[in-house]
């Protein structure tokens, strides 16, 4: 068995009664067949932790009273590690934001962007690299899996990772062209060619490949400006259940005074040509964020089949946090102390609409598929520019 993990995994730290935010609000959390059968047993207790677990552990979950897990207590502590000691929390709770994904001889591990200090690392440590150890004694179940099909989705992960690393174009330019290549692929797949798809990533990691890639887009007509696109975009949003309480005002701010304001259209393109230049760190930012995406949503399509759908919502994920910037340094303007702390923020705040509702996702990737955010209405209302 092979573990791959990026290179700042092991530099998390909770940060407790410090954190800036509470990962108990906003998500049911789904219990283990070991934790349900812990709860059933407390909930024959007597006193008050006894009554909650009776009213709020259901049907394998713990339901959120309020929107706050009931566990949580005035302390911001929760109370079934402070009562019950810490193994007494699920399995969730327990490795929280730490989450690994199975893909039969190779595990996955992850820090969940939607944690503030994972986020934190996501963006400012590391190189932005995976690491690997190998377990060669440990036991490998590999049903269900097609070994080939994995071989080639990870080859394709590794030039999504070179194109959204790469510095000849700007972090609009790689997007697309990740999205490109995530269409391209998908097409081959369908019509029975896999085989063709090694000569694909070939192509678009060619040295030439960014300079033909902009010729092209530059090709078509643009149908739209990149403000009524990206206005579209963040309207999708909107119809997503509000999982952080600090979401409902940063997406209403963000749309207000980005699409809603008098003159906003007009000035949208100089301002955000304004905003790149003063913020050149923020690429970089965007660039980690981009490589964190395609880690923790494309191998999924071993399962579900949909390479395209799932670079598109790595890709939509990027384009929401850049907009999310734009939007609070107009409002604000340049942070006082740098961009890692306030960008942590959008960024957690933001994946806890995905991360933390799997209803959310499936919502968001329908509202991707349904035409209106495809590679051609992409490339036609997102200037490129080297």
């Amino acid at each position: 068995m092979e573990i791959r993990y990026p290179d700042y995994y092991g530099k998390f730290r909770c940060l407790a009664g410090d954190c800036p935010d509470t990962c108990c609000v906003g998500w049911e959390i789904r219990l283990d067949k070991e934790t349900r059968k812990r709860y059933r047993r407390e909930a024959m207790r007597r006193d008050e932790i006894g009554k909650k677990f009776r009213k709020y552990a259901k049907n394998g979950h713990l339901v959120p009273a309020d929107g706050f897990c009931p566990f949580l207590d005035g302390h911001g502590l929760c109370s079934i590690c402070t009562e019950l000691g810490e193994d007494a929390m699920c399995r969730t709770c327990r490795r929280y934001p730490r989450h690994e994904e199975d893909y039969g001889r190779l595990h996955e591990r992850l820090l969940l962007l939607s944690c503030p200090e994972a986020a934190r690392l996501v963006i400012s440590e590391g190189k932005g690299e995976y690491l690997v150890k190998k377990r060669p004694n440990r036991p490998v179940s590999m049903a269900g899996i097609d070994e080939g099909l994995l071989s080639l989705l990870l080859s394709m992960r590794e030039t999504l990772w070179r194109i959204g690393k790469n510095r000849k174009l700007s972090m609009d330019g790689r997007l697309l062209m990740a999205l490109s290549l995530g269409h391209d692929a998908m097409r081959r797949l369908r019509a029975g060619r896999p085989e063709e798809i090694l000569t694909l990533l070939s192509r678009y990691e060619a040295d030439t490949a960014p300079e033909q890639f902009l010729r092209l887009l530059n090709r078509r007509e643009q149908a739209e400006s990149r403000f009524a696109f990206m206005a579209d975009f963040m309207e999708v949003l909107s119809g997503l259940s509000p999982i952080s309480p600090k979401w409902p005002d940063m997406l209403e701010r963000c749309r207000k005074t980005l699409y809603h304001e008098p003159g906003c259209r007009a000035r949208y393109d100089g301002e955000r040509e304004k905003f790149l230049l003063e913020n050149p760190e923020l690429t970089l930012h965007w660039e980690r964020l981009f490589g964190y995406f395609i880690y923790s949503f494309f191998l999924s399509s071993l399962y579900d089949g949909d390479v395209y759908g799932n670079v598109r919502l790595a890709v939509y994920c990027t384009f929401a946090v850049m907009e999310l910037d734009f939007a609070e340094w107009r409002t604000s303007g340049r942070p006082a102390g740098g961009w890692d702390g306030k960008q942590a923020e959008i960024c957690h705040v933001f994946a806890r609409q995905v991360e933390n509702s799997d209803e959310n996702r499936k919502v968001l990737a329908e509202a991707l598929t349904a035409g209106r955010f495809g590679i051609g209405e992409a490339a036609a209302g997102v200037p490129v520019r080297f």
